[in-house]
Formats: structure tokens, sequence, C-alpha cells
């Protein structure tokens, strides 16, 4: 490998902060035992480079192997892990202080019960803490400085297997990746077996989604979440690279809420803001206390897919809820067929190729029929849609006005829509808006105990009024705690929503790429190690490669090498190999004086 290509990215790493933290985590204020020949800096550099340069098996032998075998004598030298003893011998960095660097810094880290039982619940969180820091310092340090930050981000996981056997009511041995065969190569096929037989203290089973490589829908080993940076709905698609921001993993059992707001808490941390977070229907029946409150608190607006449990219709005060969006029941009618709207598999009918078979045409055709009839029925439904008035304030509270009153329908119960154009709809059967009692006047003598029958009366009175209030005035406010689960901006299966929801498709495509055999190929045994800490290292190790990968594919497109990392690399000069003297072989005798 250059040395050219290694000193950019080791630069890079250098420059995050990442190894000055890990570092100071191994060296607390400069104590510790002599000075390491392998630094963090060039190991992490080492394991990102290895991504692409070992074709996707990224064991730490073949890390080992990068650095001795794919680095320049000299550039070792100068990296200090290669090195003369007091003989005039070569002595270079071996694999065990390669694995010895990744065990201290899990040492330093590790906060599960089957790798540090006896730590504190304090002492946990401290730690778990302090790894998120490693993955955000490393991950954040490929990012383009030159580009602002996107401010809009998708949110996805993926199922990760671990390299250890899974097997159930089976005591866990905490110290199953720190045995004695560590001096192993995995190219013996011994210590593939020792290896494969090792257990994952910190990995659980967990539900995966079924694809072609991995023919299961079940896991056992890590849930790998990842943010993606997005543009706005309509800008130039290359107007920056759709790069990861952010990852986190859990085991595969693990609720999503607690890595996907550590990561947003993250990156506002760093000063990347969230304003739009797009996120898949799982998190859409998610309890409102666990996820719309705390998304609420952060001022994140979903753009979200709801999940079957969430949908139907729930009645506000006369109003019908549907789909997070209040809408006017006398404008459905007896449409019940709109309020379950049932979702294709597909948003996108996708391009149907030239030599396509008359299967493929037949698929393409239904894909296209389903959408049109789902966008049909969904923009009928919209009809009967309140209009917006306001966006949530800091409890979720929204003020909505009716379709009449927004301009989409005539209703006899308002009157400013008898004076639209003839084209719009009629509503049929107006609702019946209850009369109103006359409103409670104050008590003519403030008693205690008056003012608490005027009280009394005002509350009825208001519930009364609250029946159908969008009848009886412009506008109504829907509280935040209504349905506040499916609540977002725009309007769930509208082309708009499909257009903005789509965007998903780059964080879906940024694991595609993490898991390709061209990419980091994260199947099981992409690694052989185990445990939280050490996988959650190489998984951002991955993630900068990919992030490295895609940035300068945008900057081939786009021309912008502002960033170093996609300059072109100085001419290649070549190399002499040396003779068994160890003499350059074409090298001549130097001129004389």
């Amino acid at each position: 490998m250059r040395r050219s290509e290694f000193g950019r990215i080791l630069d890079r790493v250098q420059a995050g902060g990442v190894t000055t933290y890990v570092e100071g985590l191994l060296r607390p204020e400069g104590k510790g035992g002599r000075p390491r020949q392998l630094t963090v800096a060039v190991f992490l550099t080492a394991v990102i480079c290895a991504v692409d340069e070992k074709e996707g098996k990224l064991s730490l032998t073949n890390v080992h192997d990068l650095l001795i075998n794919g680095l320049a004598r000299s550039y070792r030298i100068v990296l200090g892990i290669t090195w003369t003893d007091d003989a005039g011998n070569d002595c270079s960095v071996t694999q065990r202080q390669v694995r010895y660097l990744l065990e201290a810094i899990e040492l330093k880290l590790a906060h599960t019960q089957g790798r540090a039982a006896d730590l504190t619940d304090e002492d946990r969180v401290t730690r778990a803490a302090a790894l998120q820091n490693v993955l955000d310092l490393l991950v954040q340090s490929s990012l383009p400085s030159h580009l602002a930050a996107p401010g809009i981000y998708a949110l996805d996981g993926t199922g990760l297997a671990s390299w250890g056997k899974g097997r159930k009511r089976t005591p866990v041995d905490p110290n199953a990746d720190h045995a004695e065969d560590d001096d192993l190569t995995i190219n013996d096929d011994n210590a593939e077996t020792a290896l494969h037989k090792r257990l994952d203290p910190d990995a659980q089973w967990g539900y995966q989604t079924k694809t072609y490589d991995n023919k299961t829908n079940y896991c056992f080993g890590y849930h790998a979440f990842a943010m993606v940076g997005l543009d706005p709905v309509g800008v130039d698609p290359d107007i920056r690279p759709k790069l990861i921001e952010g990852i986190a993993l859990r085991p595969a059992n693990a609720n999503a809420i607690d890595p996907a707001l550590t990561l947003i808490d993250s990156l506002i941390a760093a000063g990347r803001p969230v304003n739009e977070l797009l996120s898949d229907r799982e998190f859409s029946y998610k309890s409102e206390e666990s996820w719309a409150g705390p998304l609420l608190d952060r001022k994140v607006a979903q753009v979200m897919d709801i999940h079957s449990k969430g949908r139907g219709v729930r009645d506000f005060n006369g109003v019908a809820m549907i789909d997070g969006t209040p809408h006017c029941r006398a404008v459905l009618g007896d449409r019940d067929d709109l309020i379950i709207i049932a979702r294709p598999a597909n948003l996108s009918a996708g391009t149907l190729k030239a030599n396509a078979t008359d299967e493929e045409r037949e698929e393409h055709a239904t894909r296209v029929r389903e959408l049109a009839e789902f966008r049909a029925k969904i923009a009928q439904r919209e009809v009967a849609a309140f209009r917006r008035v306001s966006s949530a304030d800091e409890n979720g509270d929204e003020r909505w006005e009716c379709p009449a009153q927004a301009g989409k329908v005539i209703c006899a119960n308002c009157p400013l829509s008898l004076g639209y154009p003839k084209d719009r709809p009629v509503v049929a059967e107006p609702h019946q808006v209850p009369a109103l009692p006359p409103r409670p006047t104050p008590p003519a003598k403030r008693t205690k105990h008056a003012v608490e029958q005027h009280r009394q009366a005002l509350k009825a009175y208001e519930k009364q009024a609250d029946v159908l209030r969008c009848c009886r005035q412009r506008t109504i406010t829907i509280p935040g705690n209504v349905t506040p689960k499916q609540r977002q901006r725009l309007y769930w299966g509208s082309d708009a929503w499909i257009e903005s929801f789509a965007r998903r498709t780059h964080v879906e495509g940024v694991f595609g790429n993490m898991k390709s055999t061209k990419g980091a190929n994260l199947k099981r045994g992409w690694i052989y190690v185990v445990g939280i800490v050490k996988t959650s290292i190489m998984l951002a190790c991955v993630a900068f490669a990919t992030n490295l990968r895609l940035l300068r594919s945008w900057s081939e497109r786009t021309g912008d090498v502002t960033d170093p990392l996609c300059q072109p690399l100085p001419p290649s000069l070549g190399f002499e190999e040396l003779d068994a003297d160890g003499n350059p072989d074409l090298a001549v005798a130097p001129p004389e004086q």
C-alpha cells in the first residue's frame, strides 16, 4: 500500500481526536509502562485500510499483514512498527501485539455483564458512553469539513451476525475471547475450528430481515444502527455525498429506541443538528413516552412509515384521526374503504429493463397498478383531511382548519364555503352540530362557593363546545397527546410523503454497500473477534472506509476535490527490489570524485 494513501487516512484519524481520546484511556495522565510500538492511530488506520485491501476479511491477522507486508520498510520505521535491535536485525510488531492493543482497549471500555460483571451501574453507563464517543469521533473524522451539516438524517438498523456461536441455556464464559490460542492464525484449520467454538457473551438472539444471503429471520449477534445525512427534497442529489454520520451497536434483542436517541444526541453534541429524521415503521408504534415525546423535546420532525398496528381511525371530539392527521368524517361519508388504505410493498414501481422477461413485465405491471391504486385512494381521502395552520409547539399542539375552511369542499356548516366555485365537492350529509346552552356568566357575588360553581359550569360548557368545535370556528387545536405516535408534517401516503420517504434508500444503500462482497462483506466471519466493544470498533472502521469510498466516488462525479482525501495521489515512482545482500539489484556505484 502506498505511503501517501496510508498517511492521508492516518492524518484524518489523528485530526478527528479519537486517537488522543483512546490513548488517554489507555495511559491516563501519561501513566503506564513503556510506550507501545503500535499506536492507536496506526492500528485504526490499518483496520480502515484493510477493509478494502483485504477484500472483506477484516481479521486481525490480515490487519497485521497489511502493516508488515503492505507498507514499505522505510515507512514502517517512521511509524515505529519496524525497528533495528542491538544486533542489527529488523524487528516488527507481532500479531500478538495487534491483538493485545484491541484487548487493552476493550478492557478500558468493557461495560456488559458478560465482560465486566463487577462494575457498578454508574460505571457501566460511563463506559458505554465512552465507547460511543470513540465510535462518534472515528466516524465523524471521515466527514468532509467543507460541507455544512445536513440537518436531515435517515435512521436504519441491520442485523450483524456474531462470530461466536449462539447456544441457549448454556453458561457463557466471560473470558472466551481471551483464550490461549491468540497466536493461532486464521489460515490454520485448527485455529478456525478453535475460534468457531468461541462464545460471544454480549451477543443475543434477535430478529432480522430475511434475505437471499442470510436465509433466516433470526440472528445471533447484534443490530447495527446508522444515521446517514440527506438533502432536502428537490435539490441536486449530488449536492453532497450521502455519508454515515453516526454508528451504534446493540445486542440483537435490544430495543431500537436507546441507540436511536443516542445517535441523535451524539450528532447534536457534535454541532450537527437533527431537524428532520426519516425512520421506518418500527418506530411508529413505540410508546409516546419512549419515542414521540423525546423527539418532540429535541425538536426533531419525523418522516415515517406507519406500522399496521397504528392504522385505523380514532375519534377526537367528533374529528376522525386517521394515520396521524385529522379528517372530517362527514366528507368521507360511507367510504370506509378509505380508513385503512393498504400500502403496497414497494413505493416505487422501478424501471423495467429493455430485455425483461414476460414474468418480469407482469411483476412490473402489478407494481405499477398497485401503486396507482394506492395513490388514487390516498388522494380521495386527503380531500377530507384538515389543513395544518401552525406547526407543533413545545407540547406538540397544532392548529388545524377543516376541509371546508381550507377550500377543499362546500359544506352547509361553513358559510364561507358556500361561495366557492361549483366544481368543489359538496358534503352530502354535514355533521349535525349540537346547540350550545348560553355560556355561564360570572357570579354576581364572588364567594368561594360561587366561583367554584362557575368554574365547574365553564368546564362542562367547554366540554360540550369541544364536540365538533371544528364546525363552530375557523380553526381548532389538536393536542400533542392525540395519536402522537403517527403525527408527522407530511400527509402519510401522499406524493410529497412518498418523495420524501424515498430518501431512506440512502441509508439502506449504505448498509448494502457495507455488506457487499466489494465492501466489507459483513457476513458471519467478517471478523474473528467477539464482544460488543471489539465489534463496535471494527464496525466504526468499516463505516469510515465506506464513507471514504462514497466520498471519493462523489468527488469523481462532481469534480469536488476540496477534501484532502479526494485529492489525487502524487505520481508513483515505482520501486526497486533488493538482492540477497540487501542492495538494490540495479543499483550502480556512486560517481567517482
